[in-house]
């Protein structure tokens, strides 16, 4: 489960409602892949890679290079 304050905070940083609930899901699991993070925050699949995509771009999340 996701601390509701925390993904307002992210929120309120310019994160959007998918990219909160990854990152908040990560800052617990430290390393997880796509299918772990789908099962945390019900994100559709699809939406997982361009969310982490995303965060990746914007420098808040760092890809291991491996497989999704």
């Amino acid at each position: 489960m996701i601390d509701e304050s925390l993904l307002s905070d992210l929120k309120s940083i310019g994160m959007s409602e998918y990219e909160a609930k990854v990152y908040g899901i990560l800052t617990a699991l430290r390393v997880a892949d796509a299918r772990e993070i789908h099962e945390h925050t019900k994100i559709p699949r699809g939406r997982i890679y361009e969310t982490l995509a995303s965060l990746v771009q914007k420098g808040f999340v760092v890809s291991s290079g491996k497989s999704p």
